[in-house]
């Protein structure tokens, strides 16, 4: 989860130079990577929280517990990623409104 923070607060200085080159609003554009995180990091407690109970109540092992948690963070890695990706390639392409 700390690679959530550490790619928002890279992702926000590229997000604000961007936005500088493309004439956008560069604190609306700069806050997503950060707004993102928040949300997924909110999400990542919510999972690890669901988890722990899970364990209580069915007695798991240590193991099946980490293992799931390994993964349900690794998709909310992914996720987030992908999400950041989509918004980068969103404000550095050129829309077809920019070109007329």
């Amino acid at each position: 989860m700390l690679l959530i923070v550490i790619l928002a607060l890279i992702a926000t200085t590229a997000f604000y130079r961007q936005a500088l080159a493309r004439h956008v609003h560069p604190g609306n554009a700069a806050s997503v990577p950060f707004v993102a995180a928040g949300l997924f990091l909110i999400a990542g407690y919510c999972t690890s929280f669901a988890l722990n109970k899970f364990a209580e109540w069915t007695d798991a092992a240590p193991t099946t517990v980490r293992i799931m948690a390994l993964m349900a963070n690794l998709f909310l890695m992914l996720a987030y990623l992908l999400l950041i990706r989509r918004n980068w390639l969103a404000l550095t392409t050129e829309s077809h409104t920019d070109s007329h």
